[in-house]
């Protein structure tokens, strides 16, 4: 049993909608299972950043994906940089996702580009390391929804690459940084309704998987979990 934790959620989404922002579905999922955490959440886009002695209270740390690019040059953004600096000195185990996952690699040395195309919908990833806590339970056959254009050019310094989808990094861990591409928040119901506001073809962004389908959640679990044994 989990005791009393206190989980960080660095906001990066724009998106105003509760039911498709990346924070506001991770605090639901988390609250799902752990019925006795606290999760703060920071909009760090509207300029929000946590104090090193603010961050000491926290477990965990989640950063989402964001329509923004980590090469923008925007305060909110250097100043994100600077925070993942302080939760790596403080060795907080963190989560980064899509956006967290390019701007983590930014923050040590690493470079995102724009890349060819908008990757979008559920694909499968290869993991090339196993043994990785994060993905216990999870297998070849699972999908995990995209929505991405730019890619990880170069590692940082460290870090190791654990999970790939043809050439592109899917997935990196770098001291207490556990860095994904894709997002394993989104499930297809959430999927469904982004496809239907976009305009986009649902069976296509689904790619196959199920109403019910809530593998990539576990991803998240699993973090935690790990994390406070």
């Amino acid at each position: 049993m989990i005791g009393l934790m206190r989980v960080l959620i660095l906001n990066c989404d724009m998106d105003k909608s509760k039911k498709t922002n990346g924070s506001s579905i991770i605090k639901n999922l988390l609250s799902r299972k752990y019925k006795n955490a606290r999760m703060d959440i920071y909009n760090s886009f509207e300029g929000r950043a946590p104090k090193y002695n603010e961050l000491k209270h926290y477990d965990h740390v989640i950063i989402t994906g964001s329509r923004a690019s980590v090469y923008e040059d925007e305060k909110w953004i250097h100043n994100m940089k600077g925070v993942i600096a302080d939760i790596d000195r403080l060795g907080i185990p963190t989560l980064g996702i899509c956006f967290g996952f390019q701007i983590v690699a930014e923050a040590f040395g690493g470079k995102v580009v724009q890349g060819e195309k908008f990757i979008e919908g559920f694909k499968k990833i290869n993991i090339i390391e196993e043994n990785i806590p994060i993905f216990s339970g999870i297998s070849l056959k699972d999908k995990f929804y995209e929505s991405h254009k730019d890619v990880l050019r170069k590692m940082p310094e460290g870090g190791k690459v654990v999970a790939k989808q043809d050439k592109r990094i899917e997935a990196y861990v770098l001291r207490n940084f556990y860095c994904l591409q894709f997002h394993p928040e989104i499930l297809p119901n959430v999927a469904t309704i982004m496809a239907e506001r976009d305009g986009k073809k649902t069976s296509k962004i689904l790619n196959g998987v199920e109403a019910n389908y809530e593998t990539p959640a576990r991803i998240i679990y699993n973090f935690i979990d790990t994390e406070a044994e």
